[in-house]
């Protein structure tokens, strides 16, 4: 049975913030009730948890098994023994790396001489450079 509640209306429709559970039955028969005690156990209930927890270990070590045994190299193999080849860089990429270097160089030496113009920092000079050797070489 639930709790009763006192419905006060204002108008034609009940407020539901009004509504609030009487006093005469604080807590309800569910509070109040007591649990059965049952002191007979049936004899399913060990063979069914022991049912219960040997399929869920199945459950969980099947996976883990199959898992295994798919990531395992067949011996013989040389899959997983072969690493892939460094690529040859292109002449584009050994050119650029060269500028790169040739101006790393002459950064070093305009900065220790203070020869940078101000607030200029590397990547601004690397752009600068880049564009200057690469105009000289074609």
């Amino acid at each position: 049975m639930l709790p009763q509640v006192e419905i006060r209306r204002i108008g034609k429709r009940p407020h539901r913030a009004l509504m609030r559970p009487s006093l005469s039955n604080a807590g309800g028969p569910m509070f109040n009730a007591k649990r059965p005690t049952d002191t007979t156990t049936s004899t399913a209930t060990p063979i069914l948890r022991v049912a219960f927890a040997t399929l869920l270990a199945g459950m969980i070590a099947a996976p883990w098994t199959a898992l295994a045994q798919s990531s395992t190299p067949a011996p013989g193999s040389s899959t997983a023994a072969t690493p892939k080849p460094k690529r040859t860089p292109t002449p584009g990429q050994i050119a650029a790396r060269e500028r790169q270097k040739k101006c790393a160089a002459e950064w070093k030496v305009a900065k220790d001489a203070g020869k940078v113009e101000k607030g200029m920092k590397w990547p601004q000079y690397w752009s600068a450079c880049n564009k200057r050797l690469k105009g000289t070489s074609t």
